[in-house]
């Protein structure tokens, strides 16, 4: 026989003990700064794991094939949502300059 008070009572353990140890952010990599450390000026850049950008990608490529959309549209809608970063990605490159190597 089991004892449903004893259930609940675990379950808000579990719940309790899980909810103090979870990290409030997706920060994987982050190293963990004394809180008055956190206060900085300048700008702020957070980390996210890459396994949380491919698993986003890949569910949204799964749902949809899932919907019937054919390869070429799937790549076309994932092109234009990645258009800014692609445009950035180019001007980047464009703005270094390679070395010039002089022979004696």
């Amino acid at each position: 026989m089991i004892d449903s008070s004893r259930v609940v009572q675990e379950l808000d353990y579990i719940g309790s003990q899980f909810q103090k140890f979870q990290p409030l952010e997706d920060d994987h990599d982050a190293p963990v700064a004394p809180r008055s450390a956190t206060v900085q000026e300048g700008p702020i850049f957070k980390t996210i794991c890459s396994a949380v950008i491919y698993d986003d990608l890949l569910r949204q490529v799964r749902i949809w094939t899932r919907m019937g959309y054919k390869p070429y549209e799937i790549q076309r809608e994932l092109n234009q949502r990645f258009a800014p970063i692609f445009s950035l990605q180019k001007e980047l490159e464009e703005e270094e300059d390679p070395i010039d190597i002089e022979e004696d």
